[in-house]
C-alpha cells in the first residue's frame, strides 16, 4: 500500500493526463492542516511514526538529506543578493526536511495567543 494509503486509508486520486473536462479529485486530507494539528492527532502521528521506522522511508530521507542545495555549487562567485537567495534556498530546504521529520512527534495543539499589540486601551 502507498504512503497515502497507510496514512489516510486510501490513495488520493490524481487526474490522468490533461485536457478539458478533467477535474482533480480532492485529496483525502484537509489542505489547511498545520504541523501542530497533525502532531495533535494521535492517529496521524502514530502512523507517521510507523512509516518513518520503515527502511524505505529511511532511504528516502537519506537521499533528501544528500540533495541539500548547499552541496551543489551553482556558480563560483556570488553578489550579496545572489548569496542571500542561495542562503534562503538552503534554509527553506532544511526547514522543509525538519517539518517532514517532525510529523511523527505527538504533541497537543497550542492555543493561539490573541494579539494585543497596537490595541488602544480604553480609559
Amino acid at each position: 500500500m502507498s504512503i497515502f494509503g497507510r496514512l489516510f486509508g486510501q490513495t488520493p486520486q490524481y487526474p490522468i493526463g490533461s485536457g478539458a473536462g478533467r477535474s482533480k479529485s480532492p485529496l483525502p486530507y484537509p489542505r489547511s492542516m498545520t504541523v501542530n494539528e497533525w502532531q495533535a492527532n494521535p492517529l496521524l502521528a502514530e502512523q507517521a511514526d510507523e512509516l518513518f521506522k520503515e527502511a524505505l522511508m529511511g532511504h528516502i530521507l537519506a537521499v533528501l538529506h544528500n540533495a541539500i542545495p548547499v552541496q551543489h555549487i551553482r556558480q563560483t562567485t556570488y553578489t550579496g543578493d545572489q548569496a542571500a537567495v542561495e542562503l534562503g534556498r538552503v534554509q527553506g530546504y532544511l526547514d522543509c526536511l525538519n517539518l517532514l521529520e517532525s510529523l511523527p512527534i505527538k504533541s497537543s495543539v497550542v492555543e493561539e495567543i490573541e494579539p494585543t499589540w497596537g490595541v488602544k486601551e480604553e480609559e
